[in-house]
């Protein structure tokens, strides 16, 4: 193992705020590493989502160890062509994928580390919950897709090409109110939220989790106990926080499009 290489990589995780407990280069024919690494939990609330999102985009492999941090490991995908091409090259190529997944996403949550700083963040961690529940719903049958122009006309008219776009991205919605008085002018709207459907396809959720932190939304459960509901805060303006939320819904879906064709659901 090049410790020049790992001390290197190990700076790419401390820049985002990531503590590296542990880090496998996997360089070298002879090396009997796996390529990997271990970021603490406690990095910053809700760091959990946010490195299974980046692991799934990057086609890695995500799991919690034994003390609920997160093990970042090579894929098979990559571990097959490490057998049939030259071992070094397919590492680096594997590393070079995570890391620039890594800069997309993490670029992109400043918001929400902004948003720690100032002690307004969801108190719902995805992490906390993960390895205890919710687990059956990954297991379930995937809903069939509905598309937007058979719901759209129940969507509240603002909001309309944002919604459109989110499910054309891949985040699949079930409700949404946009809060504007404009579409709700003979009552008090509900706070602005969107909520995605949960099951639309093995291991959304903590994709939706990450989306809604790097959009700068609070992030929970839906009331019913599934589904990834996400809401305004309080204080933010609510057009700025749609176009935030479609702008980074254009970054990360893409990202995304290869993990979702490989679990059941097409980009």
């Amino acid at each position: 193992m090049s410790m020049r290489s790992a001390r290197k990589l190990a700076r790419v995780f401390r820049n985002y705020d990531l503590a590296v407990k542990e880090l496998h280069v996997g360089f070298g024919a002879a090396s009997p590493e796996k390529p990997s690494v271990v970021i603490d939990h406690t990095s910053y609330p809700g760091v959990e989502a946010h490195l299974f999102t980046i692991a799934d985009a990057a086609l890695w492999n995500a799991q919690f160890t034994s003390d609920r941090d997160v093990l970042l490991s090579q894929s098979v995908i990559d571990l097959e062509a490490k057998d049939q091409a030259e071992p070094t090259d397919a590492s680096i190529q594997a590393w070079s994928r995570l890391t620039s997944v890594l800069s997309s996403i993490m670029d992109c949550m400043k918001f929400h580390k902004e948003s720690i700083a100032r002690g307004q963040y969801g108190t719902v961690i995805w992490g906390q919950h993960a390895t205890e529940w919710h687990r059956e719903l990954w297991e379930s049958r995937i809903h069939e897709l509905v598309p937007p122009s058979e719901f759209i006309d129940y969507v509240d008219t603002s909001i309309r090409p944002h919604i459109t776009e989110l499910n054309d991205l891949g985040f699949t919605t079930v409700e949404s109110c946009s809060g504007m008085l404009i579409d709700h002018p003979d009552r008090e709207p509900y706070r602005p939220y969107v909520m995605f459907d949960e099951r639309s396809y093995r291991g959304a959720t903590p994709h939706f989790f990450a989306l809604g932190d790097m959009a700068g939304w609070e992030t929970m459960y839906a009331p019913h106990g599934f589904d990834v509901y996400i809401r305004v805060f309080t204080s933010d303006d609510t057009e700025d926080a749609w176009a935030r939320l479609v702008r980074n819904a254009r970054i990360l879906g893409p990202l995304l499009a290869a993990h979702r064709r490989s679990n059941g659901r097409g980009s």
